[in-house]
């Protein structure tokens, strides 16, 4: 990687330069491609002739896609970056600790940095707690914001305010 790439990655990274680009594919080996050059050090090139570098930030490995920072992998799963806060498009989550639907884990959706998802819950735990979000705030119309494992017990809120039962049944 050239010092001009690694400068556009590092000012992409704090959303001081262009868009960061945030793959579609669901590609469940692309951590495992990634890991594989980041140990050699050398640049891994795809099948579509996109490059990936790596560098690190702190304790965390930061890929870029063609000098642009998108993705970060590491032993719990992915996370997904634009102009340096989590999100991504298409209805897809912006963390995914499901390693591509083969382990049972958490995926949270983002919006800007912003927990968000329209239809849907914002973030689904392992244990099956659900969390809806709009915007960063705790908002559910049509049901409760928040549903624990047991589904016996949830909570309902809109616009990040906590709704009581009584305002609920009246």
């Amino acid at each position: 990687m050239n010092r001009r790439n690694i400068f556009k990655s590092i000012l992409g990274f704090f959303g001081a330069c262009s868009v960061a680009f945030a793959t579609k594919s669901s590609n469940t080996n692309s951590c495992m491609q990634l890991e594989s050059f980041k140990k050699n050090g050398e640049p891994y090139m795809d099948s579509n002739g996109n490059v990936y570098n790596t560098f690190r930030k702190g304790d965390e490995n930061y890929y870029t896609l063609n000098g642009e920072v998108y993705l970060t992998c590491d032993k719990s799963g992915k996370k997904y970056w634009k102009n340096g806060l989590l999100h991504r498009d298409d209805d897809l989550p912006a963390i995914d600790n499901t390693h591509g639907g083969t382990k049972k884990g958490d995926q949270h959706w983002y919006q800007n940095g912003l927990q968000h998802r329209d239809n849907g819950p914002a973030s689904i735990w392992s244990d099956g707690t659900e969390q809806w979000q709009k915007h960063g705030k705790l908002h559910r119309e049509d049901g409760p914001a928040i549903t624990y494992e047991n589904r016996f017990r949830a909570e309902w809120y809109q616009n990040g305010k906590f709704i009581k039962l009584e305002e609920i049944v009246s």
